[in-house]
């Protein structure tokens, strides 16, 4: 998975990626949606529930940015000239 295996990147060994399947999308969610549901009244001397929704929070924007990354990866074109990878060889 990269941009080139050659730089560190791996070529991808499985079928066409599945949101359908990835359990990112499927239990994770389900896991986000759950804790919310479990702390929804929170005091503010609670740390546990507060920690929990964090928890919660780190893992819904895991999965926004694997989404993300599987949605938008393969059109991306890196616009900073100075990046190694960068297929652009004029500044402009």
């Amino acid at each position: 998975m990269g941009r080139n295996p050659s730089r560190g990147g791996y070529a991808l060994q499985h079928q066409e990626w599945d949101g359908s399947k990835d359990p990112l999308f499927v239990a994770a969610l389900d896991v986000v949606e759950e804790t919310l549901h479990q702390n929804r009244h929170i005091d503010s001397r609670d740390l546990k529930r507060l920690f929990r929704l964090q928890m919660a929070y780190t893992l819904l924007w895991t999965a926004i940015e694997r989404f993300t990354a599987f949605t938008w990866a393969s059109t991306f074109e890196p616009r900073c000239p100075n990046w190694p990878w960068s297929r652009r060889s004029d500044p402009g």
